[in-house]
Order: structure tokens, then sequence, then C-alpha cells
């Protein structure tokens, strides 16, 4: 190869390097835009995932609270139902007493 050609290959090798690292500058750019659109959404993730676990666990609350109100009118009505069945026995006694 002459001097001439050899320089002419350089010249396309420095081109061709050129375009390249302007390439590798654009996708560096994307890499960092795109790394801090990740850690954006990554704190907006987080952020709902403490709203939903606040609202799981005031759910959890009502839930509680919830049980426990039916669990004590439960336990009033069969109160209620034992005094009245109570009182109707000692009626039948107390008549069965009369009819004596």
């Amino acid at each position: 190869m002459s001097p001439k050609e050899l320089r002419f290959q350089l010249q396309s090798l420095e081109k061709s390097i050129q375009s390249h690292k302007s390439i590798i500058m654009d996708l560096s750019d994307q890499v960092w835009s795109l790394q801090d659109e990740i850690a954006t959404l990554n704190t907006v993730v987080a952020a709902r995932d403490d709203e939903l676990m606040k609202m799981m666990e005031m759910l959890e609350e009502e839930k509680s609270e919830a049980v426990a109100k039916v669990q004590l009118e439960h336990n009033s009505l069969i109160k209620l139902r034992d005094d009245e069945i109570n009182e109707l026995h000692c009626n039948k006694l107390n008549d069965m007493k009369a009819l004596n």
C-alpha cells in the first residue's frame, strides 16, 4: 500500500472512530436519563407502597373493631336468650307450685 492509501484508510478509520464515539456518548446520555427515570419511578412506587401499607393497617383495625362489635352483640343476644329461657323456666316452676 502506498502512503497515500494508508493515509486515506487512517482518515477513514478516524472518522469511523469519531462516529462510534458520538454514538456511544448518545447512548451513554440515554442510559443516564433512563437511570434517572427509574430512580423517580422507584420513589413513586415506594411512596405508593407506604400508602397501601397504611391503608391495609387501617382496614385491619376497622376489621378488628367490627369483629369485636359483632362478638359483643352476639354475646348480648345469647345472654338475652338465656335470661328469657330462665324466666320461662321459673314461670313454669311457679305455675307447677301453684297447681300443687
